[in-house]
């Protein structure tokens, strides 16, 4: 298969959605190579069109590296672009982490500017106040529902939903903690959501994350995209070779992702695959079986 095409930039000013009310967010692309990104978002919840000059006048929000896949499904929108002043370089400013409620600086040592790989790293126990004060950033690709959903508790908690830019804000047009917009889709396919030719895995959903992780972490694997996707090669593997060659895996760190060329084979690939994700003991018992050296982990 073609490998999906992208159509974004270095510089390029995006609008990706809130709510189901029309609000939008709005970001700059840093760094780009498909499947990974690195985003400036900014503080400002926008209706329509609008002036996207701010952005030489206004600092980011805050930087996130996240994947392309809500480009590729056509919900972050390109409405511009404003080349960046100098290159942007990840290891010029800190990251964050909080594990089980304690506050790290991620240190890494090592930028992998041809793969977009930060790696080497040390994490140093520290505290929300002194991250606020290096103005950290929080460690970690994102999927693009995460970062959709993150960005938009973050200027909830701004206070921005009434500061809608050329369009009338009230009450009612304000997002919910719990938005519409990231309730997950409760199907007959779960964890998978099918969307015309792509079918996919938010893994940092709450519930897929605490039903599925503790498995694969009983088995020392990581859990990631990666490790879904190989898992789920091997099982075409041995159930259905034959669709194999009509697929194109694209997964994240935090979300599986595999495009069809047909309708056909998107709902052959989910009649085969759901029901042992589905059934947790079935899904264990190919977790035991899986060859773990063939996992991209």
């Amino acid at each position: 298969m073609a490998k999906t095409k992208v159509n974004y930039k270095i510089g390029d000013i995006f609008m990706l959605p809130l709510d189901e009310n029309g609000n939008y967010g709005v970001g700059r692309i840093l760094l780009a190579k498909s499947p990974v990104l690195f985003v400036e978002f900014y503080k400002k919840v926008i209706r329509k069109s609008f002036d996207i000059s701010f952005i030489q006048k206004e600092p980011p929000f805050y930087i996130q590296e996240c994947g392309d896949l809500g480009f590729k499904l056509s919900e972050w929108k390109v409405i511009g672009n404003i080349p960046l002043e100098k290159e942007y370089d990840p290891l010029s400013h800190y990251w964050w982490i909080k594990i089980l409620d304690k506050f790290y600086l991620r240190m890494y040592k090592t930028f992998d500017r041809k793969n977009l790989y930060l790696d080497d790293f040390e994490d140093v126990l520290s505290s929300e106040e002194e991250i606020k004060r290096l103005e950290a950033q929080r460690a970690g690709a994102a999927g693009y529902e995460f970062a959709q959903g993150y960005l938009a508790l973050a200027l909830q908690k701004e206070g921005l939903y009434e500061q809608i830019q050329n369009g009338e804000a009230d009450s009612k047009n304000s997002v919910p903690v719990e938005s519409s917009l990231y309730k997950k889709k409760k199907n007959k396919d779960f964890p998978f959501t099918a969307d015309e030719n792509i079918v996919n895995v938010n893994l940092e959903d709450k519930e897929i994350f605490e039903k599925y992780y503790p498995l694969f972490e009983k088995y020392n694997i990581e859990g990631n995209g990666y490790a879904w996707e190989g898992m789920i090669k091997q099982i075409l593997e041995k159930m259905k070779p034959e669709l194999i060659e009509h697929l194109e895996f694209d997964s994240e760190g935090s979300s599986f992702c595999v495009y069809s060329d047909s309708e056909k084979v998107q709902k052959e690939f989910v009649k085969t695959i759901a029901p042992i994700f589905s059934d947790i003991q079935k899904f264990e018992n190919w977790l035991k079986e899986i060859d773990k050296k063939k996992l991209d982990n």
